[in-house]
């Protein structure tokens, strides 16, 4: 089952050094979501050969422009595709008055039902779900009320060994209980354990976004062990104070929240314009987390 994540833009503010603006990419089996839509998204969509169609949820972190700006073509674009499936947004509130705006004023309509869903939580809270993931979202500390989102797999179920339905002469009520991880005892009343009659699983993995925010320590639990997370990475340490005022990071701060969090994998991003190579920030990232890496746009990361 695929789980990956690939980052379409890693700038921040404006476009600059072949970098684009915030667009990223979350793949899980057959479903594919998208995280913040900045204008060039449809660009590089097709530049990096993801099916549009197949995006039915986008989660937008907050409503600054070069998160959102490229939302607006994408809906029309679908329509003029002839899309007629449902198109769900998770946002900040405020997001559906700029879209009314937007297709009133330019005589837009769209082909296929659009579903915008607000959201205001002050902790981890689960605003989708499917068959084999949840995503939850949260608060995080920027100029505007900004969410990150944490995409985390449901418990899998086990399966059966190949040989244990003949040796042991299961019907299907106890597979389905073997598979939730019960017991099971034999006709001749012989105990046996779980994990003689089922294949081991692989665990459940997960993944967070983090991005715009300053330094927070209270998403360091929401994100805990995750095995990899995106994290705003806009300046290096000479910029402390500057991504402070801002409500921004350095990429020692993400470096911290991922050792804190115990997560496994770091991918820096939302890189300020002021740099044209990046070196700085991922070495100051790796001095304190050495799992640490650049985010590069088109590459898909395995989760």
């Amino acid at each position: 089952m695929e789980f990956s994540f690939t980052v379409l833009g890693s700038s921040a503010a404006i476009p600059a050094f072949g970098r684009n603006l915030a667009a990223h990419v979350v793949q899980h089996n057959n479903s594919v979501f998208l995280i913040d839509c900045g204008d060039g998204t449809q660009i590089q969509l097709d530049k990096h050969k993801i099916k549009k169609h197949k995006i039915n949820q986008i989660f937008i972190s907050h409503l600054h422009g070069d998160h959102i700006f490229g939302l607006f073509g994408l809906l029309s674009s679908y329509s003029l595709l002839g899309r007629t499936n449902k198109l769900q947004i998770f946002s900040p509130k405020g997001l559906k008055p700029m879209l009314d705006v937007v297709f009133e004023y330019s005589k837009s309509y769209l082909s296929y039902p659009l579903q915008i869903i607000d959201i205001q939580c002050d902790n981890k809270s689960m605003i989708f779900d499917n068959d084999h993931l949840e995503v939850f979202s949260f608060p995080l500390k920027h100029r505007v009320e900004c969410y990150g989102y944490l995409f985390k797999e449901k418990k899998k179920p086990f399966n059966i060994q190949p040989n244990a339905i003949g040796e042991y002469q299961l019907n299907i009520q106890d597979i389905k209980s073997i598979k939730q991880g019960n017991d099971f005892i034999t006709k001749e009343g012989k105990f046996i354990r779980n994990t003689e009659l089922v294949l081991q699983k692989s665990p459940e993995k997960s993944f967070a976004y983090c991005c715009d925010t300053a330094y927070y320590e209270p998403i360091i639990n929401m994100i805990r062990n995750c095995d990899l997370i995106y994290h705003d990475a806009t300046f290096d340490q000479s910029y402390l104070e500057h991504a402070a005022l801002t409500f921004h990071s350095t990429a020692s701060d993400a470096a911290r929240i991922a050792f804190k969090a115990n997560v496994k994998k770091l991918i820096l991003g939302h890189f300020s314009t002021r740099y044209i190579a990046l070196d700085s920030l991922l070495q100051q990232a790796k001095s304190i987390f050495e799992e640490s890496f650049l985010a590069v746009e088109g590459e898909k990361i395995k989760i």
